[in-house]
């Protein structure tokens, strides 16, 4: 059953963005970012943004900004503003920004979706709220 005090909708105007992940055609899980040959075609994931909600706050592409939840963690990411996202979202695809040392080519690649997710849990099924994570976004 909806419940409205579970929902916290992001007020855009004071720079909070809904994150929604996603996943990339060349991208479906976390090994394919050491793979040299999937890394030529897709280099970094971006956060998107809306590419007039970025124009008020100075951010072009590929400006180095800083995503903070609201467990107050900070991620470091570059921006990708486009006409394709709504202004109150951010859009992130999976795969990427790997803390394993093993990987060479992942390593510290990129957003890691871990990171920027805070620990939501949907109450009605118990799995996690991946999409109800709110971030701030200020440019470095």
């Amino acid at each position: 059953m909806w419940r409205d005090e579970l929902y916290k909708e992001p007020d855009a105007e004071k720079g909070e963005l809904r994150v929604v992940l996603g996943r990339h055609a060349y991208f479906t899980q976390s090994a394919g970012v050491n793979n040299y040959l999937l890394l030529d075609l897709m280099n970094y994931n971006y956060v998107w943004v809306n590419d007039e909600w970025a124009a008020k706050r100075g951010l072009k592409f590929k400006d180095d900004v800083i995503l903070t939840n609201a467990d107050g963690k900070n991620i470091k990411a570059k921006v990708f503003p486009t006409k394709r996202i709504r202004k109150d979202t951010a859009y992130i695809a999976t795969g990427f920004g790997s803390k394993s040392t093993l990987l060479t080519l992942g390593e510290n690649n990129g957003i890691s979706q871990a990171e920027v997710c805070d620990n939501s849990i949907d109450p009605i099924i118990g799995s996690a709220s991946m999409n109800e994570t709110i971030i701030k976004i200020r440019k470095v």
